[in-house]
């Protein structure tokens, strides 16, 4: 899903379908509020992935002084899984501030992090197992609170968690297997 069309769906639903020309280059006028939709976008991308669906990611490192600073990590982590060594053993590890500390020389770290801010034209980063209507609830819920409609916010962020957590129940039972028996 591109942000754009998640975010054009948003324009039209709360009355500002001009965006829809600005993205498109037809129109100059909308930089703010088009900025003030990323936002509120970029939040609710965040929120999916904190509360609901966990962007995952593996990278491996050669540590020579114990420790793994995180920004050598390609995405900053938001929680620390797992650490192993080569040949798969989980190590242990201590998180501090600025680095990750482990006992090990080539190890493999699991994390979640949390989506990059993106622009008009990016592909949504959390859009596997994630409804379009749902991300344009979230946005929707987020533009509204921002407002101070908090009425309107209430409706949407219903809207939402009921959605998110229909595409939960929906993702978990395609992981399951069916019980087998033997005769």
């Amino acid at each position: 899903m591109k942000v754009k069309d998640i975010l054009s769906d948003v324009a039209v639903k709360i009355g500002k379908a001009e965006l829809v020309d600005y993205w498109n280059g037809k129109s100059d006028e909308g930089e703010e509020e088009s900025k003030e939709l990323l936002a509120y976008y970029n939040e609710a991308e965040k929120d999916i992935a904190l509360q609901f669906f966990p962007l995952t990611a593996q990278q491996n490192f050669f540590v020579t002084t114990g420790k793994i600073l995180y920004s050598a990590f390609l995405t900053q982590p938001s929680s620390v899984k797992s650490v192993c060594d080569g040949q798969g053993n989980e190590l242990e590890y201590a998180l501090y501030a600025s680095y990750l500390s482990v006992k090990g020389e080539s190890v493999t770290v699991t994390y979640t992090y949390l989506p990059a801010d993106k622009t008009i034209a990016d592909e949504s980063e959390v859009a596997f197992g994630v409804p379009f209507s749902a991300l344009v609830a979230g946005v929707l819920k987020n533009y509204y609170l921002g407002r101070g409609l908090l009425a309107e916010s209430a409706v949407w962020n219903t809207e939402y968690f009921e959605k998110m957590k229909a595409a939960e129940r929906a993702n978990r039972k395609n992981m399951r297997m069916k019980e087998r028996r033997w005769v």
